[in-house]
């Protein structure tokens, strides 16, 4: 239970207090953390070194995900008290939104891929608070109160959390219901997934998005939120999955290879675009003469 009286002491602690002054404490207890947690930060530090080529390079780096990581805790449980029309306008730049009103208005659904990359939990909030159907996928928590706390957080502003074992039929009959489908497309929560290189070492790439949009038809369109330096973000759509209007003219695992080339390409692409915002504290990659790690939290 130790986590959820932390989360509920961030709760409260965060709505005490101006942002700026949450966003100091943030980063004091990311540093703390990012020493005392050696197997975080060890992974952390692989999986950069992966992308960077480079191991120092890949420890001073490291540093800044946990911070960026306490960010988003902040900005999470703030969002009860911060998210509004106002908020949006001054803080949140939409880039290439009509790409998702260009989706829905195929009446199919669209598929929102995104990872854990800048604020992602936000992303959906804003989308939610902009007046879209939002449904979002989610690995519950081990523990029950924890689960509540995060998605009473979330379902303030309409999300539809679906747990990830109950996710198949709810999302597909969303999809058919017209609504955007948020799936985090850099890690495998089960045991489904397929091998790929990804930045030149094998990894297991989920694949339910790829099957969701043969089944459905859906549009597929990546959406990151990103941090800016003066705690302003970026809400960015596109470019949209290159898909047949009617997925059916192709064999299904020839549908699923196509698509995850692109899904691959896709991560590749936003993780380099500013690694210290890719927030994976597991090892990405696998060593495939070892034994899958056990996947316990999101």
């Amino acid at each position: 239970m130790f986590k959820y009286f932390f989360y509920r002491f961030a709760l409260m602690f965060t709505s005490l207090f101006p942002v700026e002054w949450c966003y100091g404490i943030a980063h004091l207890i990311a540093r703390i953390q990012f020493y005392c947690s050696p197997r975080d930060r060890a992974a952390v530090i692989d999986n950069l070194q992966q992308i960077l080529g480079n191991r120092e390079k890949a420890k001073r780096l490291a540093v800044e995900v946990f911070r960026h990581f306490a960010c988003y805790l902040v900005e999470f449980f703030r969002m009860g008290q911060d998210l509004d029309d106002a908020f949006i306008s001054r803080k949140v730049e939409l880039q290439d939104f009509d790409l998702l009103k260009q989706g829905l208005a195929k009446g199919r659904g669209v598929i929102l891929l995104t990872g854990h990359i800048g604020n992602w939990e936000l992303g959906g909030l804003v989308i939610s608070c902009l007046g879209y159907p939002f449904t979002a996928i989610a690995l519950p928590h081990k523990e029950r109160p924890v689960n509540e706390l995060f998605n009473s957080q979330r379902e303030k502003f309409g999300v539809k959390i679906v747990p990830a074992h109950l996710a198949i039929r709810r999302c597909l009959k969303d999809l058919k219901d017209n609504r955007v489908v948020a799936i985090l497309a850099d890690r495998d929560f089960s045991v489904t997934g397929e091998a790929r290189s990804v930045f030149g070492k094998t990894m297991m790439i989920p694949k339910g998005a790829a099957l969701f949009a043969y089944r459905t038809g859906a549009a597929v369109i990546p959406a990151f939120l990103r941090r800016n330096p003066d705690h302003t973000f970026r809400l960015a759509f596109g470019p949209v999955f290159d898909l047949p209007e009617d997925p059916h003219q192709m064999m299904e695992d020839v549908f699923v290879n196509h698509f995850l080339d692109q899904q691959v390409k896709m991560i590749e692409q936003e993780v380099r675009r500013d690694p210290a915002q890719w927030m994976m504290f597991r090892r990405f990659w696998f060593d495939q003469t070892a034994a899958p790690e056990r996947i316990t939290s999101t």
